[in-house]
């Protein structure tokens, strides 16, 4: 900090001399263990000084936004690597935050832990500014170094020249970068070190970003996984030696007599938050358990706990899994699967859910890179309808996926398959059925049957049995079928 200039520390007569309505922010020290992905191990012990931002005023920042690319991006880019044989790369800029001048207009004061009184000249961690400072920054250099910014996403950048390309998801200080030649993000590299100082990198057959361990295999397989994080997390709770489940949630579970006893309400979130993290990231099998379990939240009993509970002992059996995304031809091609399950809550309301995926070789189908399962917030009369409205969410990220693949380079020449497994719900689409039928419902969830007419995206039929997305909207499917639905969703192959 001191390298960087980041603060003037006042003298006693300077801060007599301030104005009497001067504000000063305090700050702190925060102490962290960082743990490798993937081993676990403490990899470094890490501090910063914090400015503690919810004492800010209002007239001392403007713009607050943080961007980070979503984590279905860098997974969406970790599929493309697979694809194409990409080399890989993790790019940490150190300090990140303090690379962003304070414009000399405004004047902040904070008061260090040791009691002393300093005058910022960079961006500090914690104010509310600093993240949207330090991504106006970090878009800037880039730009500035012949990066095309995505507008789908805006922390992604892409740069082609003829067939050679580089492409990079950027959330805060940490990069993951993927190019078809390793002298393209040598460059890059230079590039940050320039404009920002110290960069670290990680390039080896496995590295970790954001939680994940991403491997390389020598067929050029990609397999990113949790197994330490697992690990953990099953230790924190006390599971590690629990009897596994088959599956994470069942619709029938056993009653006792203390299940509408209220519990912990802290206790059930920590829980929920340890599940979700591995959820959203490596394990789209658990969705539909922490989508039910997190209704819960407001009021969790012994019931819902038991529940939890479950999610756990189906982990520890688990622990293994992971996405695996395959070689594939140069040609990138998204599709993607929707379900929806007609009244699975007591005020009528569906579940849907719905997952992503790029062919493999030969069209061949592979690990989703996104997905997600959740209650329906209206309440439809008709299995068929809730299947509408299932189709009409999962239009709108297609259109969604499809502007960023076209702005990293990979246009959708074609339109995007939607696997649907109900018959009715596809003619509705496709204009089929009669006024009666559909007159009521809202003009926006005819938003498919648009897209299907502009030649953006095709549905096709799915026989129920092979429909990955109905591990996104059901509790009681059994073992066995669960078991071969996320395998499909996974890519769980052996090699």
């Amino acid at each position: 900090m001191l390298e960087e200039h980041v603060y003037d520390l006042l003298t006693d007569a300077e801060i007599q001399a301030l104005p009497p309505d001067t504000h000063v922010i305090g700050s702190m020290m925060n102490l962290t263990v960082k743990r490798s992905e993937i081993t676990g191990a403490i990899d470094k012990y890490k501090g910063r000084l914090v400015a503690l931002g919810n004492q800010q005023r209002q007239d001392q920042f403007d713009d607050v936004r943080s961007p980070t690319a979503r984590s279905s991006t860098s997974k969406l880019l970790i599929s493309i690597q697979a694809k194409l044989g990409s080399k890989s790369r993790v790019i940490d800029v150190k300090g990140a935050y303090l690379k962003a001048s304070i414009n000399e207009e405004r004047n902040i004061y904070i008061r260090l832990p040791n009691g002393r009184i300093a005058k910022l000249n960079k961006y500090l961690y914690g104010l509310k500014q600093a993240g949207y400072q330090w991504s106006q920054a970090l878009a800037r250099t880039l730009v500035a170094a012949g990066y095309i910014q995505s507008t789908a996403d805006p922390c992604v950048f892409s740069k082609w020249n003829d067939e050679d390309y580089i492409i990079m998801s950027t959330h805060v200080d940490d990069f993951y970068v993927i190019s078809n030649d390793t002298k393209y993000i040598d460059t890059l590299q230079e590039t940050l070190t320039t404009a920002f100082g110290t960069v670290t990198t990680k390039s080896d057959n496995i590295i970790g970003y954001l939680g994940m361990a991403i491997e390389t295999k020598p067929n050029g397989q990609v397999k990113v996984n949790q197994r330490p994080y697992f690990d953990k997390i099953l230790a924190r709770v006390g599971m590690t030696d629990c009897k596994p489940a088959r599956t994470p949630y069942s619709e029938t579970q056993s009653k006792q007599t203390s299940d509408n006893e209220s519990i912990d309400k802290n206790e059930y979130l920590e829980h929920i938050g340890m599940l979700n993290y591995p959820a959203v990231l490596t394990r789209p099998d658990l969705l539909y358990a922490l989508s039910r379990l997190a209704q819960k939240c407001s009021n969790p009993t012994k019931g819902d706990m038991r529940r939890v509970t479950r999610v756990f002992r189906y982990i520890n059996g688990t622990k293994d899994l992971g996405l695996t995304f395959q070689p594939g031809d140069a040609k990138i091609t998204l599709y993607g699967y929707v379900d929806a399950s007609y009244h699975s809550y007591p005020n009528a309301a569906s579940q849907y859910g719905y997952s992503f995926s790029l062919h493999a070789k030969n069209k061949s189908k592979d690990a989703t890179f996104y997905a997600r399962s959740g209650k329906m917030k209206l309440v439809t009369l008709s299995s068929t309808e809730a299947e509408y409205v299932a189709a009409a969410e999962i239009a709108t990220e297609t259109i969604f996926l499809r502007n960023l693949l076209k702005d990293i380079g990979f246009p959708q020449r074609h339109p995007t398959v939607i696997y649907e497994d109900n018959k009715s719900c596809i003619q509705m689409i496709h204009g089929a059925g009669n006024h009666q039928r559909t007159k009521h419902i809202n003009a926006k969830y005819h938003f498919t049957r648009q897209q299907v007419k502009k030649g953006t995206i095709r549905i096709k039929y799915k026989n129920t049995l092979n429909m990955l997305a109905d591990i996104f909207t059901k509790g009681s499917i059994p073992a066995k079928q669960f078991e071969k639905l996320r395998d499909k969703l996974l890519n769980n192959v052996t090699e």
